[in-house]
C-alpha cells in the first residue's frame, strides 16, 4: 500500500512489470501557521512579560521599603546618642500637640528639628543628600534650636519683585533661603534660584516678592533640610513636651504616599 502523498508509476523490463512510488507535490508543501496559533503565542509572551513586570515592581517596592526603614533606624540610633547627651530626644511638638498630616500641620511634624539637632548642631548624623531635601516652609518653632544662619545683611538700592540686591556681599548662596526681616516685607522668604552673573550682589529668587524690597531692609540667608523616604515623601516626626521629650515617633507614608494606611512605616521609641 503506497504512503499518502505518493503516486504509483509502472515500468516494464524483460516482460515484468515493476511498480514504484514517486512523492507527489503535496508532500513538499510547508504547513502554514494559523492566525489562532500566532495569537496564542502572543498571549503567552504577554502573560510572561506581565509576570516579569509585576515581580520587578515588587522587588523595587521591597527595596524602597527596606531602604526607608534602614534610614529611619539610622535616625533612631542618632536620637539615642542625642538622648545620652541631652537627656531628652529632639523636641518639635509643643504640649498638647497631636499628629495631623494636613497641610496646616506639616510644619509641626516636619523633620527639620532633627536635621538641625543631629547634623547641624551635634554632628551625630552625617548628611545623606539622597534622603534629604531643602526645607521651603517657615522655621519650626522650638525653644531649643535656632535656624542656622549663613549670612545676614542689609539690602542695597535696585531690588525688584524678583530679586534682592545686597549692599555688599557677593557670596553665591544658590539653593539657600533668603528671608526679609524688617520693613513692609518682613517675614517673606524665598529660595535663591541663582546669583546674577553680571552683578554678584543681586540674588534672583524663585518666586516674586509681594513688592520690590526697599533699600536698607535687613535680610537673613539660611539653609535647612527635612528628611524624605525612598518614595521622596517627607518623613513625619513627633516628640511631645507633655511626654517630657522622652518618646518620639517617626513615620513614613509608605509606597501609597498616604498617611494612616496599612503600609505606613513607623518607628517609635
Amino acid at each position: 500500500m503506497p504512503n499518502a502523498g505518493h503516486r504509483m508509476t509502472s515500468a516494464e523490463s524483460n516482460g515484468a512489470t515493476r511498480i514504484r512510488t514517486v512523492p507527489s507535490r503535496s508532500a513538499f508543501r510547508i504547513r502554514a501557521v494559523t492566525l489562532i496559533e500566532i495569537l496564542v503565542v502572543i498571549a503567552i509572551i504577554t502573560a510572561l512579560a506581565g509576570m516579569l513586570i509585576v515581580s520587578t515592581m515588587a522587588l523595587q517596592s521591597r527595596g524602597a521599603e527596606q531602604g526607608t526603614r534602614s534610614f529611619m533606624e539610622r535616625i533612631a540610633a542618632a536620637q539615642a546618642q542625642y538622648l545620652q547627651m541631652h537627656r531628652m530626644y529632639v523636641p518639635n511638638v509643643p504640649s498638647g500637640g497631636s499628629i495631623d498630616f494636613t497641610s496646616t500641620q506639616q510644619t509641626m511634624h516636619s523633620t527639620l528639628p532633627l536635621w538641625m539637632a543631629l547634623e547641624e548642631s551635634t554632628k551625630i548624623l552625617s548628611g545623606d543628600e539622597a534622603l534629604r531635601v531643602p526645607y521651603t516652609g517657615p522655621p519650626v518653632v522650638s525653644d531649643a534650636f535656632v535656624v542656622p544662619e549663613v549670612e545676614s545683611g542689609t539690602s542695597g538700592t535696585g531690588s525688584t519683585a524678583s530679586t534682592l540686591k545686597r549692599a555688599a556681599s557677593t557670596t553665591d548662596w544658590t539653593g539657600y533661603n533668603v528671608k526679609i526681616t524688617s520693613g513692609a516685607l518682613a517675614g517673606e522668604q524665598r529660595r535663591i534660584a541663582s546669583v546674577d552673573a553680571a552683578d554678584k550682589t543681586i540674588l534672583n529668587v524663585d518666586s516674586p516678592w509681594s513688592a520690590a524690597p526697599a533699600s536698607g531692609v535687613t535680610y537673613l540667608i539660611s539653609r535647612w533640610y527635612y528628611y524624605v523616604d525612598r518614595w521622596n515623601t517627607p518623613l513625619r516626626y513627633e516628640c511631645r513636651a507633655d511626654a517630657k521629650y522622652k518618646t518620639f515617633k517617626l513615620t513614613s507614608c509608605g509606597k501609597d504616599l498616604t498617611p494612616g494606611t496599612g503600609d505606613d512605616i513607623v518607628i517609635e521609641r
